[in-house]
């Protein structure tokens, strides 16, 4: 019996001896990018649930379904809690890639009288830092409830 192929090896450090040259606006540009699908994100979320709240009885009626309904809320509500928390975490993403393009260019000790431009930096990216409220989680027994957001 055939085991596992192996996978690729550990990454190689690049032929210059490991340093990565990146530009600020490269980082600028990748920080909107990254803040960009904080919204795409929540609304499928949101589509998920408003889909599954045209649903309210898919789980039937007696002691099963209650239990299963019971059962659905908690998994529910513990997946609105991730989601809302991986919507933040795409904003943290986008905000340290603008600190990060920022720091690259704030002059690490005074300037002399020299010629030349100052180095520029941009505001950080709207995202968001805060879990969002999410709609409400749907169960079988036709009962919504709202996670909790943090």
């Amino acid at each position: 019996m055939a085991g596992p192929t192996p996978g690729p090896g550990p990454a190689q450090p690049p032929a210059g001896g490991g340093n990565i040259d990146v530009k600020p606006s490269s980082l600028w540009t990748v920080s909107g990018q990254v803040a960009g699908q904080q919204d795409p994100m929540m609304r499928g979320g949101n589509t998920l649930v408003q889909e599954l709240q045209k649903y309210p009885d898919a789980g039937g009626a007696g002691t099963s379904a209650e239990q299963f309904a019971q059962a659905y809320k908690k998994i529910g509500n513990r997946w609105l809690e991730v989601l809302g928390k991986s919507v933040v975490s795409i904003g943290g993403v986008a905000v340290g890639f603008t600190e990060t393009a920022n720091a690259y260019t704030r002059p690490t000790r005074r300037p002399t009288p020299s010629p030349g431009r100052p180095g520029s930096s941009a505001r950080c990216r709207r995202s968001s830092t805060r879990t969002p409220s999410s709609p409400a989680s749907p169960t079988s027994n036709g009962v919504t409830t709202t996670a909790a957001t943090t």
